[in-house]
């Protein structure tokens, strides 16, 4: 039985295909991390949310959480909707250590100014493309 367990943390969508890159993301993190249970979650709109994935985890014998948030920016709803969540978890004996946020996590800037300064440099129109009105 596994006592640690990572929830990639997102703040969900009216549509389940905006979960593909989240899912993404955690199908990779289960390859770096062999043993090492990796769920996805949500703040509202799609299940689970986070405090389901954490009941869920806890009732699996898990007793702490590595959360990774997947916001840019450690504001809004990592600093106001998290903290009751992780009382509620601390209550019913489950730690959550909280990541940083993407602009926190180091080299991450560099690699997306990068990626972005290739993109403007090939002159790429992906998501314009599909935003075009016929």
């Amino acid at each position: 039985m596994n006592t640690r367990a990572l929830i990639v943390l997102a703040h969900g969508a009216r549509e389940r295909a905006w979960t593909a890159p989240l899912d993404a993301l955690a199908a990779r993190l289960r390859e770096l991390l062999p043993g090492l249970p990796v769920r996805t979650a949500y703040l509202e709109k799609i299940a689970p949310r986070l405090d389901e994935a954490i009941e869920a985890l806890a009732a699996d014998g898990v007793r702490e959480v590595l959360l990774l948030p997947v916001f840019w920016a450690p504001e809004g709803h990592v600093l106001h909707d998290l903290p009751p969540v992780l009382a509620k978890a601390a209550e019913a004996g489950v730690r959550v250590r909280v990541m940083p946020t993407l602009s926190g996590l180091p080299g991450l800037l560099e690699l997306v100014a990068c990626a972005a300064a290739e993109e403007a440099r090939a002159g790429s129109a992906e998501i314009e493309d599909r935003l075009r009105v016929p």
